[in-house]
C-alpha cells in the first residue's frame, strides 16, 4: 500500500494539529492538582471520550479484531461485560473515591486499610504500567505500523513514545484528555468506515444492507457471542459469572490511567456521566473493530498468513487513496491515547504514593509537578527499551502477554478493594496477604491448569485470596483484646505462599536450561522462595491501624433495612451457587489421575464402579459450606468502626439523576445484544 501525498499531509496534519493544540490547552499548568487531575475541571463529555480513547489502542485493532478473525463476534463479551462493569463503578466505587478527593487508586488503600497497603499497591502498579502498559502498547503500535506502513518495530517504538511523551511531560492530564478526544473521534471514524467499505465489500458491490444479509448468511456460529463452558479462552461461566468480571472492575474501577480522568472531574455528577458515556461507547467498539476481523475472514481466509494482520490486509484492500492517510492518523492516535494516559497515571502514582508519601513528604507543588515530568521522561525511555522484548516474553502474542502478566496481581487488588468496601471487619494484614499471596496462586494456577482458559485462573485465584482474607479478619482481635495467637498470620502465609510456589518454580528453572542440574534448580528455588517468604513476612508485619469497635451510634446507623437485608440474603445465595459451580469445575480439572484411581478403587465386585462426577460435586458441596459458614460467621463477631474518609469539599458529591435510568439503559442493551447474537 503506498502512500500519497494527500495521505501524508492527513497524517502529518492530525498529528500536529493535536500535539499543538493540547500544549496550547493545558499552559500555565502550574500546581500539582493543575498538572495531574487537570485542576478537577474535567467535563462529562470530555471524561467520557478521553476514556474511550485511553482504552482503545493497536491492542483493539490488531489483537482484538485477530481474535475476531479466529473467534468470531465471541470476543466481543470484553466489550460489551466492560460497558456493563463501567456501570457498576460508576454507581458504587466514584462515590466514594471522589467524596476522599484521592489523586490515585492507591490512596484510598492508605485510608481504608494502611500506608503500607498503598505502597504495595503502588509498586505492582508501577511496574506493570511501565513494563506491560507501556512496552505492550509502544510494541503492538509499533507492530501496526510495521504490518500496514513498512516501518521498522525499533523506529515506530521511539517515534511514538517520543511525540507522545512530548506533550504528555509539559501539559499532563489536561493535555493528555484533550489529545485523546482529537484521537477517539479520528480512531471511531476511520474504524466505522473500515466497517461499512467491507460490508460493501462483501455485498459484491450491492449496498452496506445487502453485505449484512451475506455476512449473516456465511458466518453462522461466528456471530455468536457465547461459546461452551470449557472454551479454551472466553467460556461462557467466565463471561457471565466468573472470571471476566475481575479484570473488568480492575481495568474500569481500579485501574489509575482510566479513572484519573474521573478523578479530575468537576463534580460526582460530571463524572458519573462520563463513564457513562464511555459505557456506551463500548458498545459500539465491537462492530468497528471484530466485525472487520470476521468481514476479513470471509473476504481473505486463504490469503491471511496470521489473524493478527486482518485488520491491516483489510485496510490494504479496502480503504482507496486519499482515505489511509485518515486510517493511518487514527491508528497512530489510538496508540498515543493510551499511551499518554500510562505515563501520566504511572507519574501521578510513583510521584504521589511514593515520592511524596515516603522521599520527600513536604514537596511543594512546583517540586512535584517538575518530579511528575521528570518520571514522564524516564518512563518513555524506560518503555521504547524494553518493547522490543514484548513478543518473545509473550511468545509472539501481545495477547497474552499482557493478559498473563495483569493477572498476577488483579484477583487480589480487586478482593482488597471489593471486601474493603464492603466488610469492615476486614482489617489490613488480610489486604496485604491477599496483595502478596495473590501472584503465586494465580501462578501455580498457570503452572497446574495449562489448559484451562486464564479467566478461571483469576476466578479461582480470587476465590482463595477472599476465602484467605476471611480467616484473617477471624483470627484478627480489636484494639485492647489480646494478641495472644495460637500462630502467625504473617508466618503462615508467607509459608503458604512457600508450598504454592515450590513446586511451578522449580519446573521453570528446571525446564529453562539455564542450569546444569536438578540440584542447582533445587538450590536456586530455595533460595528464589526463601528470599519471597522473608518479604511477605517484612511487609505484612509492619504497623497497621487497629481496629477499634463500632459505638452504639454507628451500630444503629449500620443496621441494615429488611429492603437491605433481602438484596443481602439474595446475593449470598447467588453467591454461593457461583462458589459451588467454580469449586466443582476446578476439584474436575485438579485431579483427573487421582479421579481415574479412585474408580478403580471404588469399584463394586460387580464390576460397577461409583459414578465419579459425585466426587467433584462432593468436594464442591463441602468447599462452599465451609467458605459460606466462614463468611456468615463474620457477622456474628462484634462490629468495627469504618475506616475514617477524608470528605472533600471542593467538588459537588451529588449523585447524578441521569445515572440510574442511563446505567440501567446500558444494561438492558447489552442484556438485547447478547440475545441478539446468542
Amino acid at each position: 500500500m503506498q502512500f500519497t501525498m494527500l495521505d501524508w499531509c492527513v497524517f502529518i496534519g492530525f498529528i500536529v494539529f493535536v500535539v499543538a493544540f493540547s500544549i496550547y490547552k493545558s499552559r500555565e499548568e502550574e500546581t500539582s492538582e493543575d498538572y495531574f487531575l487537570a485542576g478537577r475541571k474535567l467535563t462529562w463529555w470530555l471524561i467520557g471520550i478521553s476514556m474511550i480513547a485511553a482504552n482503545i489502542s493497536t491492542e483493539h485493532f490488531v489483537g482484538m479484531s485477530g481474535r475476531g478473525f479466529e473467534l468470531g463476534l465471541a470476543i466481543a463479551s470484553y466489550e460489551w461485560t466492560a460497558a456493563v462493569a463501567i456501570v457498576l463503578v460508576a454507581w458504587f466505587f466514584l462515590p466514594r473515591f471522589l467524596r476522599a478527593g484521592i489523586y490515585t487508586i492507591p490512596e484510598y488503600l492508605e485510608y481504608r486499610y494502611s500506608s503500607t497497603a498503598r505502597g504495595l499497591m503502588a509498586f505492582y502498579m508501577s511496574v506493570a504500567y511501565i513494563l506491560v502498559g507501556l512496552a505492550s502498547v509502544l510494541y503492538s503500535g509499533a507492530l501496526g505500523l510495521q504490518v500496514v506502513f513498512g516501518f521498522p518495530v525499533v523506529q515506530g517504538v521511539w517515534t511514538i513514545g517520543l511525540i507522545a511523551g512530548v506533550y504528555t511531560v509539559y501539559g499532563g492530564l489536561k493535555a493528555v484528555a484533550w489529545a485523546d478526544l482529537f484521537c477517539a473521534i479520528g480512531l471511531l471514524a476511520g474504524g466505522a468506515l473500515l466497517t461499512i467499505l467491507g460490508l460493501q465489500e462483501l455485498g459484491g458491490g450491492e449496498g452496506v444492507l445487502h453485505g449484512i444479509a451475506v455476512l449473516r448468511q456465511n458466518a453462522g456460529s461466528r456471530l455468536s457471542t457465547v461459546q461452551p463452558w470449557d472454551h479454551g479462552e472466553i467460556p461462557w461461566v467466565a463471561v457471565f459469572i466468573g472470571g471476566l468480571w475481575i479484570p473488568q472492575l480492575f481495568y474500569w474501577g481500579l485501574n489509575q490511567f482510566i479513572t484519573q480522568r474521573a478523578l479530575a472531574a468537576r463534580s460526582l455528577a460530571e463524572a458519573q456521566k462520563g463513564m457513562l458515556l464511555t459505557a456506551c461507547l463500548k458498545l459500539l467498539i465491537p462492530f468497528i473493530i471484530v466485525v472487520p476481523g470476521i468481514i476479513a475472514f470471509e473476504l481473505y481466509a486463504n490469503e491471511i498468513p496470521a489473524a493478527d494482520q486482518a485488520y491491516p490486509y483489510l485496510m490494504r484492500h479496502i480503504l482507496p487513496a486519499g482515505l489511509r492517510g485518515l486510517m493511518f492518523a487514527a491508528i497512530f492516535g489510538a496508540v498515543m491515547s493510551t499511551l499518554d494516559s500510562m505515563l501520566n497515571s504511572a507519574s501521578t502514582i510513583l510521584t504521589m504514593d511514593i515520592y511524596k508519601r515516603y522521599i520527600n513528604p513536604q514537596a511543594s507543588s512546583v517540586s512535584l509537578v517538575w518530579m511528575g515530568r521528570t518520571l514522564t521522561a524516564v518512563f518513555v525511555v524506560v518503555g521504547c527499551l524494553w518493547a522490543p522484548l514484548v513478543a518473545q516474553i509473550g511468545g509472539g502474542s501481545v495477547f497474552k502477554y499482557i493478559q498473563t502478566v495483569w493477572g498476577f496481581i488483579t484477583p487480589g487488588i480487586v478482593a482488597a478493594f471489593l471486601l474493603g468496601i464492603t466488610v469492615p471487619r476486614v482489617p489490613a494484614p488480610a489486604a496485604l496477604g491477599a496483595m502478596l499471596l495473590s501472584p503465586a496462586i494465580y501462578g501455580w494456577c498457570l503452572w497446574a491448569l495449562p489448559d484451562v482458559a486464564f479467566l478461571h485462573h483469576q476466578a479461582i485465584t480470587f476465590i482463595a485470596v477472599t476465602t484467605y482474607m476471611v480467616l484473617v479478619a477471624r483470627h484478627t482481635p480489636l484494639e485492647g483484646e489480646s494478641t495472644q495467637k495460637p500462630f502467625s498470620i504473617p508466618a503462615l502465609s508467607a509459608a503458604a505462599g512457600f508450598i504454592i510456589l515450590a513446586a511451578p518454580t522449580f519446573d521453570l528453572l528446571s525446564r529453562s536450561g539455564v542450569l546444569s542440574s536438578p540440584a542447582a534448580a533445587n538450590a536456586l528455588t530455595l533460595i528464589l522462595l526463601a528470599v519471597y517468604a522473608a518479604g511477605v513476612t517484612f511487609v505484612m508485619r509492619k504497623p497497621v491501624p487497629p481496629m477499634v469497635l463500632a459505638s452504639q451510634q454507628e451500630m444503629l446507623e449500620n443496621r441494615q433495612s429488611a429492603a437491605a437485608r433481602t438484596a443481602t440474603f439474595i446475593a449470598a445465595v447467588f453467591g454461593c451457587a457461583v462458589l459451588g459451580l467454580h469449586l466443582y469445575l476446578f476439584a474436575s480439572w485438579v485431579a483427573p489421575d487421582s479421579l481415574t484411581a479412585a474408580r478403580r478403587a471404588l469399584a463394586v465386585p460387580g464390576g460397577e464402579t461409583v459414578n465419579l462426577q459425585l466426587v467433584p460435586l462432593a468436594c464442591a458441596a463441602a468447599g462452599t459450606f465451609l467458605i459460606g459458614w466462614l463468611f456468615f460467621s463474620l457477622v456474628r463477631l462484634p462490629q468495627v468502626a469504618r475506616a475514617k474518609m477524608p470528605v472533600v469539599q471542593e467538588i459537588d458529591l451529588s449523585f447524578s439523576r441521569a445515572a440510574p435510568w442511563w446505567g440501567g439503559a446500558v444494561i438492558v442493551i447489552v442484556a438485547v445484544l447478547y440475545y441478539a447474537f446468542f
